[in-house]
């Protein structure tokens, strides 16, 4: 099959967040082997734009970023989606398109605890997703306007805007593209699993969250194994 895009969720997928910040070289050089086959490329992250920029040296066609709240096509802000939420907390994260921001010294310190990525102290704004920290699961009907992500052995919530997630995200880029289904998808996470539910193309990555293998075309190596570079030569797309 050819495929007309081919879209990849970020950690754990292009890079490991555990141990490095630096895409493969083999990876990029894939990444950029695509594009010139007139594939369309970009990625799906929760991450902001500038955080994907810094990381892969070269412009993308798109990016869908915040989990779906922010999406850029061809160098064009195509949807923007912030939120506002009056919050009773004095440690949060919030995102903005560029940056992400921690409250105080003891949200940063949870922040980094919790893996997430974080640039300065302050607020975002406009704001497109917000981490609290301390959320029980009994306390998430609070948050029913919203479009969620939930994890429950650290009760901390990130939230979004209930028009966007990374799936709707992706439709919004075929549409902006006129294009159909015909994607490939490389992601490793459980927010990674309405795409991999709609999509028959994807492909999880080694380590990645046991409840997407069913649902792939095939699991293929770990990103320190270069597994998109892997599964890009074994569908003898490169």
């Amino acid at each position: 099959m050819r495929y007309k895009i081919v879209i990849f969720d970020i950690g754990k997928t292009l890079l490991d967040k555990r141990f490095s910040q630096k895409i493969s070289e083999q990876t990029l050089t894939d990444i950029k082997a695509l594009k010139q086959k007139g594939i369309k490329v970009g990625v799906c992250t929760m991450r902001t734009v500038q955080h994907c920029r810094e990381i892969i040296p070269f412009e993308l066609d798109f990016y869908i970023c915040l989990n779906g709240s922010y999406i850029i096509c061809d160098g064009n802000i195509v949807f923007d989606s912030p939120i506002h939420y009056l919050h009773n907390t004095n440690e949060y994260l919030s995102y903005g398109a560029d940056f992400a921001f921690y409250s105080n010294e003891a949200a940063k310190q949870k922040a980094l605890s919790n893996g997430f990525l974080i640039d300065k102290c302050g607020i975002a704004n406009p704001m497109y997703n917000l981490v609290l920290f301390d959320i029980a699961k009994e306390q998430l009907a609070d948050f029913s306007s919203f479009n969620i992500e939930y994890w429950e052995n650290t009760q901390t919530i990130a939230l979004q805007s209930a028009n966007s997630s990374k799936l709707l995200g992706i439709q919004r880029v075929l549409d902006y593209y006129k294009l159909d289904d015909s994607i490939l998808y490389f992601g490793d996470g459980p927010n990674d699993l309405p795409i991999f539910q709609k999509f028959k193309d994807c492909i999880c990555m080694g380590d990645c969250y046991p409840n997407l293998i069913e649902y792939s075309l095939f699991q293929t190596k770990s990103c320190m194994e270069d597994g998109v570079s892997y599964a890009l030569r074994k569908l003898a797309i490169l």
